[in-house]
């Protein structure tokens, strides 16, 4: 019995497979943690892109003298620039007819206050008050479900990006 135990013991047939059996579950869960981060990231990437092009259209579509009252008739009242600004973050146009960059995040879930700053005898070289725009974003996209299968919730996406109105040139 002892020598059987002991050439038992000794054999080395199979081990390959079971080391395989042993670092498949580890290499499998590596790579789809991979996977899963990854497109996160890329989601975050496309709402931050989103969220600073549209503060960069309000910052040179809206008159700086005056936002809420548009001087030339090129120049849209934010009212009416609010709107295409949150779709052109969301969609990549200021109008609704493009696919959304992220599925599920929509142009209600962009904010864009504009800030009033005095600007008494031209301190910051420019008119007074100087306007400045927020458009601030928070949104949690549907992940690929791997996390959730390790008890992890989805991780939400949150931007900010700030510019001085500056207006049309």
């Amino acid at each position: 019995m002892r020598a059987k135990l002991r050439s038992l013991w000794r054999d080395q047939r199979g081990t390959a497979l079971l080391e395989g059996a042993i670092v498949t579950p580890i290499l499998c869960i590596l790579c789809f943690g991979v996977y899963e981060f990854s497109n996160f990231f890329y989601k975050q990437h496309l709402v931050s892109t989103g969220v600073r092009d549209a503060a960069r259209y309000l910052a040179r579509a809206l008159d700086p003298k005056a936002p809420d009252a548009p001087t030339a008739a090129i120049t849209p009242s934010y009212a009416d620039a609010l709107p295409m600004a949150q779709n052109l973050a969301t969609r990549g146009t200021t109008d609704s007819s493009g696919a959304l960059r992220v599925s599920g995040w929509n142009p209600g879930d962009v904010s864009a206050p504009l800030t009033a700053i005095p600007n008494p005898a031209n301190t910051y070289h420019g008119p007074d008050p100087i306007y400045i725009v927020t458009v601030s974003t928070t949104f949690t996209p549907a992940s690929l479900g791997f996390m959730g299968f390790f008890g992890f919730s989805d991780l939400p996406i949150s931007v900010t990006h700030q510019e001085r109105v500056l207006g049309p040139r």
